[in-house]
């Protein structure tokens, strides 16, 4: 998504310089209507206290805001920023290149983000997209109060990643909500939550929704464990989670009710009892039992209380058995993503000192387009930046850049700036002369200055000579 728009404010910044060549300089005037402004060429300022800046833009509704280059705000109290967005609707925002917000109260910000629909008629449908967003690059978001963050796709004129749902969100690459799938909320990357989906939540990179009111953490093929969990209450009403650590120590076993339902009392027969004295018994307290009464019997391995699991086997069972490699393994990943942390600040500190290497030089009426170029060093990373700058008039000025560095994976930081030199001034213009001109005319000046002060001296010299022999 980064490099895609760094590329386009790029393209952007060039047209600008190219396109300014066969026109004269833009001045600062009054809109169509009173209290709206217009700087540049060939903008629009149709409503009160609207306001148009740059090339081509159009400022329709009232309180409306377009800057850049072939900007649209229609709708009241709308903006839109960068190159050729729309903001279609009250109250909405475009920014970046070709968003379109068209939902009232809707957002696009990045590159080829659509929030809304319209209706045959070309005007906003107000039962799609309202007070929604999409934030990143080729998402399409037409719930009502949704957004959708990331990257998705646009293929052969339709988008291929939509949040059509209500009240809900996505936040990664490449994801799906479908329509009638309301309060849904997806954290990860290529997640698809399908039709009549109401209140779930899925995490996680190909997770699967589990239906309705559910949270899922993975897929049939993609299991994920859950871990660093508290302890569940054990009870008769409670709901919680029971860890493995619970299961592992017993905790909340009742014994004697477990000795009760499986018909085990503490002494040697089967149907419980106090305990037998075989002192006070003789010959003919004995019992006799036949094969198929002993074999009614359990076995003495089974015959067991909460003392007597076997804690071996269920180790195997809960996968406790490995706690030492799991620290282990949650060491290095906590670790890893230290260094990931480390990686981008380094990344970002040199594109922000490339980026901090762009200055334009003073206002040249004759020569307002500049190129520029910078370099940018912090710890081991460094980065270039290329930028571009255009005088309108000595009153307002835009620029761009755009920084790329990296090893293995390229990163890219931008921006994009206007300068609006505010206040009367020296009641001065700038001259129309070329600078060379002026520097010849100075250096002549110079020497004609030299030649009268040499004139001067010798003057001076014959006049002390003649007074001396007077």
């Amino acid at each position: 998504m980064k490099k895609f728009i760094s590329l386009k404010l790029i393209v952007f910044s060039f047209i600008l310089v190219t396109s300014a060549v066969s026109y004269s300089n833009p001045k600062i005037e009054e809109g169509t209507v009173a209290d709206s402004i217009k700087a540049g060429l060939k903008n629009a300022a149709d409503k009160e206290q609207s306001l148009a800046f740059g090339y081509f833009n159009r400022a329709l509704g009232k309180k409306s805001s377009a800057f850049g280059n072939a900007n649209i705000a229609v709708g009241e109290n709308s903006s839109a920023f960068g190159y050729h967005n729309i903001a279609n609707n009250n109250q909405s925002s475009a920014f970046g290149f070709g968003n379109k917000s068209i939902g009232e109260q809707s957002s696009a910000f990045g590159s080829l983000n659509v929030v809304g629909k319209l209706k045959s008629d070309g005007n906003p449908d107000e039962n799609y997209g309202k007070k929604s967003l999409a934030f990143g690059s080729e998402y399409e978001v037409t719930g009502n109060s949704s957004g959708a963050f990331g990257v998705g796709h646009w293929d052969t004129g339709k988008y291929i990643y939509k949040n059509e749902g209500n009240n809900s969100y996505m936040i990664g690459n490449k994801n799906k909500i479908a329509s009638g799938s309301n309060d849904n909320f997806i954290l990860g990357n290529n997640v698809e939550i399908g039709a009549g989906v109401q209140k779930s939540v899925v995490l996680g990179d190909g997770s699967a929704s589990g239906g309705s009111n559910t949270v899922s953490v993975g897929s049939s093929t993609l299991q994920r464990k859950i871990v660093n969990v508290a302890d569940g209450t054990i009870s008769a009403t409670s709901t919680d989670a029971v860890t493995g650590r619970q299961l592992y120590s017993g905790d909340g076993i009742d014994v004697n009710k477990w000795r009760t339902r499986l018909g085990v009392g503490s002494g040697g027969g089967a149907g419980g009892g106090a305990p037998v004295d075989a002192y006070t018994k003789s010959e003919a307290d004995n019992k006799f039992a036949n094969k198929t009464d002993l074999d009614n019997y359990t076995k003495k391995d089974d015959y067991k209380d909460a003392n007597g699991i076997d804690v071996d086997k269920w180790k195997a069972k809960l996968g406790t058995g490995a706690g030492s490699a799991d620290i282990q393994n949650l060491r290095n990943e906590v670790y890893e993503r230290i260094d990931n942390v480390k990686d981008e600040v380094r990344d970002v500190g040199s594109l922000s000192a490339a980026l901090a290497g762009l200055h334009p030089m003073q206002y040249d009426p004759k020569a307002p387009a500049q190129v520029m170029a910078a370099l940018g060093h912090y710890k081991d990373r460094q980065a270039v930046a290329v930028g571009a700058s255009y005088y309108f008039n000595d009153r307002f000025m835009m620029s761009t850049g755009v920084a790329l560095s990296g090893e293995k994976k390229t990163k890219t930081m931008a921006n994009v700036g206007f300068t609006l030199k505010l206040g009367k001034g020296s009641g001065t213009t700038y001259s129309e002369t070329p600078q060379y001109v002026v520097q010849n005319e100075v250096k002549r000046l110079t020497v004609e200055n030299q030649e009268l002060k040499e004139r001067l001296r010798n003057l001076e010299q014959k006049l002390e000579i003649l007074l001396k022999n007077k």
